[in-house]
């Protein structure tokens, strides 16, 4: 390939048979491997011979010929069709462009994969023996997107293998109430049918909901987005992943997701790609106009549903902007590239000229229809009229007349009922206070269409039966929207002369009581509230109080219920006086279902409303399982918080009483304790010049691959509020971790830190450490732009990073250091959203460009823009990585005399992380802490190295150490190694985490094992050397060692008392190995 440039367009030709043969026989017995042997050598002998020639297309041919044969075995698994009918053609610009066969089979870009035809589509013996002939003098047509960048696909051609046949049996809207609980993000609406699965909306966290509630995601074929920002789009990288992988797991065909929305969900996509791109998932991209409102086109229209968008465009703040579909148009001077990126030249700031903030975005509301019902059936009429039982009867239901053998003609409609159409429904969205000024203005085009949309159709619309509405509490609490939704001529469905009533729902937190979404994570932390108070806070909106308020909104909703039917009734038959209009306004509560066929059930159904979770219950119950009796007292006044709450429980006290009587000895205690600890691990002089809340870490995540029912994946949040070095560091950020932060603070406190937030630091590009950083930028961003509205334009962050020029509000960036490939997908993203960030490669940032610093060496200056290679080593560090002057600003404000990035090994660009502190007391080096954080690693001395003498460890311990073989392949640690990290570097405390998803509660862990295997040495202990004694001794590891588990909050101060809650961890979770459906519900019993 470095010597002939036909080789290397050969391999693009050849690229996408390795791939879909690599993963789809991946577990299958016999000879595949040997198979994907050959094939290799095949190819490469075809592509010489090819580059020789010059004709790419003709080396694809023969290898597609000479490769049949090995193909055979596995075709019926793996349906790989040769890719003769698709190449790739060097373009003036050097790219290369797709050339498709106009004579050839109709082929759908799978996401990134390289083109041909997907997996599970399938041809005919005679297509596949035509296909398998050379290709020569074809006739092409190139289209017009060049590789690497996303082709939108519009033709309905492309999804006629999503046709569906009917409605089916069943039909209703469900709320995914994702987010109701701390206003996180944006709930979802299934509408879920026999035959297909619309979804709209999918924010962070889906994934975990997903699991946790039995969804299975692969059964997905549309999603239907309201807004495209990181609130309605922030779990669809995580799905498209957990898709694919899911379908590599059971051999399934590729999976084919269709994707609505405006023109944007096309550079969304765009940023998708750089991270599923190449995985095996198949996405269609059907983008709709913004101008006119929409057009009042259908967006999807089959025999199961059709639907219509309504875009809701705000007016600008200030009339002078021009502000187009795509917001305000950008000026010369921002649009600097012919990328759509913009770097601000003084300050490195990126920003995108084509990004839209959440206010100024449009967003769109949906107004759908299911397919008309075939009228029923009436046997008994027809036994009366004598049709006889069989093909008579079927012509009957078909609509067509029948003569019987008497000569008596009967016709269809005697015997078959009229059909019946459909209920409509709408899904509303109207973010702010504009956006609802604008539908609610008689003149936009939006209340046109709100109006207008039923009659768009030309055929007999059915009755409105639910309107799902998804503005948020202060929005849809205001008088004005009470208004709208009240007058509002589209909310009114007349039948018959008689007005129906349509149920509103209210899907956000005022309404619903914030109930918690994640309750089997609730419940853990309810739980181990009971060990410690103060590291493992109880669950918010789960006290007594929560549950009397979340009580009193259901019982409520189900009695206005029961009389909206009861005033129906009375319309329906003609008793008493008919109700004039007025809309049923019911709580959106999460997993609510509205039942839309069959018809004769129609209407609201609350059995799958999960009940209110109690924390103090579930300690209750924990204390009568370990055979415990609560001890007397009153309840506290109004149900109390949850402190109050929990001390007139059995809590921590009566769960210890059942410990082993040596580990009762040292209860956890709200101050530092100096006799916890042995010499080996001496209290800190550093603590003693610590009050309670100058310095935390808190835990967003803990488990390790994708986000699971009871642990999110890897989040860190140091939260300091020490003087003259006050702020807040994100270390990774997986999806979800906003969500988080507003768990453990609320979402005022997780505000308030995020315009605090200085730093964040990303491992590598593995995407669940990082998935989540999107939205913590673009929440970072609205609450300064927040704070400032309140008070007056101030600078809400002291950050002392200046603004960007020319960007948009001016919101200072935030420092983001990561691997080289986190640039691509954070500059794809901030097509979408700004994001106001600088980004900092983590090659400028390793222990030797720091001692260049500090040694007066004058480093070249440099930057790593030019590179983004993913698959740079790790280890190299050219000199033109310098270390940049912005990660020393962010040091200083921090408070840090160094901010390393350590080479580790684990991928290509994997680092860890050392924070070294500046003395708190000047002068006393006694008094600097440090915090060293792994990411994910196989043990490395370049980590044991920069852990020397930290102050504390958070090490990853992915797998227990008898799966030592699946930690080598892999490159994590066991437990036993990550313990024997902070022994070796003599860590006074190491906290591990990235547990895999197999251990749900617990991780395994055992004293008396911890330091058995490190390092790859032997099992057996006389194997081992004498110096290695030391490492087994229970005395040197148990008491530097935390178990780390989600929101969980560990103080500086509460450092001293952290190994003694392992005994502790250990009784209340016996069986830590306790399995549960991992594949998106896959074993579960909901139907979905």
């Amino acid at each position: 390939a470095r010597h002939s440039g036909g080789l290397m367009l050969a391999a693009f030709v050849c690229r996408p048979v390795f791939f879909r043969l690599t993963h789809a026989t991946r577990g299958f017995p016999g000879n595949a491997s040997g198979a994907v042997g050959e094939l290799r050598a095949i190819a490469c002998a075809n592509a010489r011979a090819g580059a020789a020639g010059g004709n790419a297309a003709a080396a694809a041919g023969r290898f597609a010929q000479r490769s049949s044969g090995l193909l055979a075995p596995f075709r019926r698994h793996l349906r790989v069709v040769p890719p003769v009918a698709a190449a790739w053609k060097k373009t003036r610009t050097g790219g290369f462009v797709r050339v498709e066969n106009i004579t050839g089979n109709v082929t759908a870009r799978s996401t990134g994969s390289g083109g041909g035809v997907p997996r599970g589509t399938g041809t005919s013996p005679s297509t596949r023996k035509q296909n398998q002939k050379p290709v020569r003098n074809v006739q092409a047509k190139v289209s017009k997107t060049e590789m690497g960048k996303r082709a939108s696909v519009h033709s309905w051609e492309t999804e006629k293998g999503l046709k569906t046949k009917g409605v089916g049996s069943r039909a209703y809207i469900q709320v995914l109430g994702l987010g109701v609980d701390v206003n996180d993000t944006s709930a979802s609406v299934l509408l879920f049918t026999d035959t297909q699965r619309i979804l709209f909306n999918v924010g962070e966290g889906f994934q975990r909901f997903a699991v946790e509630n039995g969804i299975n995601i692969r059964k997905l074929n549309r999603i239907v987005l309201t807004q495209v920002n990181s609130r309605t789009t922030g779990g669809l990288t995580g799905m498209l992943l957990t898709m694919a992988d899911g379908a590599t797991e059971h051999h399934d065909d590729e999976p084919t997701l269709v994707i609505h929305g405006p023109p944007r969900t096309e550079r969304l996509m765009g940023a998708v790609d750089t991270l599923v791109g190449g995985r095996g998932v198949r996405t269609i991209v059907k983008s709709f106009p913004t101008a006119d409102a929409g057009g009042g086109v259908p967006t999807v229209d089959d025999d199961c549903v059709r639907l219509v968008p309504i875009v809701v465009r705000p007016k600008a703040a200030d009339d002078k902007k021009n502000v187009g579909p795509l917001g305000e148009a950008p000026s010369a001077k921002r649009l600097k590239s012919e990328n759509d990126h913009a770097v601000d030249t003084k300050k490195r700031h990126v920003f995108s000229a084509l990004s839209v903030p959440s206010h100024l975005a449009e967003s769109v509301c949906y107004h759908g229809q299911l397919a008309g019902m075939p009228g029923k059936f009436d046997a008994a009429k027809a036994d009366s009229l004598g049709v006889p039982r069989g093909a008579a009867r079927g012509q009957l239901v078909r609509g067509l007349d029948v003569t019987l053998p008497d000569g008596r003609i009967i016709k269809s409609i005697d015997v078959v009922a009229p059909p019946r159409c459909g209920f409509r429904f709408f899904v509303i969205d109207l973010p702010t206070a504009a956006h609802l000024a604008a539908v609610s203005d008689p003149n936009s085009n939006a209340y046109k269409h709100l109006l207008g949309a039923k009659d768009i159709w030309n055929t007999e619309t059915g009755d409105l039966a639910v309107v799902v509405h998804l503005a948020p509490g202060d929005v849809a609490n205001s008088t004005e929207y009470t208004e709208w939704m009240e007058t509002c001529p589209a909310f009114i469905s007349e039948t018959d002369g008689r007005a129906t009533k349509p149920r509103h729902l209210m899907v956000h937190s005022i309404a619903t009581g914030a109930v918690p979404v994640f309750r089997a994570a609730a419940a853990i932390n309810a739980r181990l509230h009971s060990i410690d108070e103060l590291i493992f806070p109880d669950p918010r909106n789960s006290t007594l109080l929560d549950e009397n308020t979340q009580k009193a909104i259901l019982t409520n909703a189900q009695a206005v219920e029961t009389q909206a039917k009861e005033s129906e009734e009375r319309n329906a038959t003609g008793v008493g006086e008919k109700t004039r209009h007025a809309p049923v306004t019911l709580p959106g509560s999460n997993l609510l279902k509205f039942t839309l066929v069959p018809l004769e059930r129609a209407g609201l159904d609350w059995s799958s409303v999960p009940k209110p979770l109690v924390a103090s219950r579930v300690r209750d119950e924990l204390s009568t399982s370990f055979g415990v009796t609560a001890r007397t007292g009153g309840a506290p006044a109004s149900g109390g918080d949850a402190a109050s709450t929990a001390s007139t429980l059995p809590s921590r006290d009566a769960v210890v009483r059942t410990l082993p009587s040596d580990t009762v000895s040292t209860l956890p205690s709200d101050t530092v304790s100096t006799s916890v600890g042995t010499s080996a691990s001496a209290l800190p002089s550093l603590l003693s010049s610590l009050n309670p809340g100058d310095l935390e870490l808190a835990f967003l995540g803990t488990g390790s691959s994708m986000p699971a029912k009871y642990r999110n994946v890897s989040g860190i949040f140091l939260d300091s509020t020490l003087a003259s070095r006050n702020g807040t560091v994100v270390m990774d950020c997986g999806e979800g971790s906003f969500g988080q932060l507003c768990r453990l603070y609320g979402l005022a406190g997780a505000k308030t830190r995020l315009r605090r937030l200085r730093l964040v630091w990303i491992s590598h590009i593995h995407a669940d450490h990082h998935v989540g950083l999107p939205t913590i930028l673009v929440e970072r961003r609205d609450a300064i732009l927040e704070w400032r509205r309140l008070n007056g334009n101030a600078d809400a962050n002291a950050n002392g990073n200046g603004t960007s020029e020319g960007h948009t509000e001016n919101v200072p960036p935030l420092l983001v250091i990561g691997p080289a490939p986190l640039r691509r997908f954070l500059n794809a993203f901030s097509q979408v959203q700004p994001l106001d960030f600088e980004f900092v490669d983590c090659r400028q940032t390793t222990g030797e460009k720091w001692d260049e610093r500090f040694d007066g060496v004058k480093a070249t200056e440099g930057t790593s823009d030019a590179d983004d290679g993913a698959n740079a080593n790790a280890n190299a560090l050219p000199d033109r990585f310098a270390l940049d002057p912005r990660v020393v600003e962010a040091a200083t404000a921090l408070g840090l005399k160094r901010i390393v990035s350590v080479p580790v090994n684990h991928c290509a660009q994997s680092f860890a992380l050392a924070l070294e502190s500046t003395p708190l007391v000047p002068g006393d080096e006694t008094t600097t802490w440090k915090v060293v954080y792994s990411g994910d690693t196989r043990p490395c001395a370049s980590l044991t190295a920069a852990s020397k003498n930290a102050t504390v460890l958070i090490h990853e311990a992915t797998f227990e150490d008898d799966l030592h073989e699946d930690a080598v392949r892999k490159r994590h640690s066991t437990t036993s190694e990550a313990i024997q990290c902070g022994t070796d570097a003599g860590v006074y405390r190491t906290i591990l985490t990235h547990f895999s998803q197999r251990y749900p509660k617990a991780p395994v862990f055992d004293d008396g094992n911890f330091g058995r295997t490190g390092f790859g040495e032997a099992e057996n202990a006389d194997e081992k050397k004498d110096g290695d004694a030391a490492k087994k001794d229970p005395e040197t590891t148990t008491s530097r060692v935390g178990v780390a588990f989600d929101l969980m909050r560990v103080d500086f101060t509460s450092l001293p008392r952290l190994p003694t809650l392992n005994p502790k961890i250990r009784h209340l979770f016996p069986d830590p190995e306790q399995k549960f459906s991992e594949n998106g519900g896959e074993d579960a019993s909901r139907e979905f």
